[in-house]
């Protein structure tokens, strides 16, 4: 079981590399600042998805 799951995890990393990469790419051929747009993203989340409302709750910003 424990090989099992560090194959698994194995398998997330590498995965996780390749998406990473894809978007740094992606960011950089529409030169895209990704410090800029991740903390963009995260500030409308926060209002979205409110901690008090959100936490724990999978529910749809427009339900919460």
């Amino acid at each position: 079981e424990v090989e099992e799951a560090e194959s698994e995890l194995k398998r997330v990393r590498e995965e996780l590399a390749d998406i990473i990469n894809y978007a740094i790419l992606l960011a950089d051929k529409c030169d895209l600042d990704i410090y800029e747009i991740v903390t963009e993203k995260l500030k409308v989340n926060e209002e979205k998805y409110p901690v008090d409302k959100a936490r724990g709750s999978a529910k749809k910003y427009s339900e919460l």
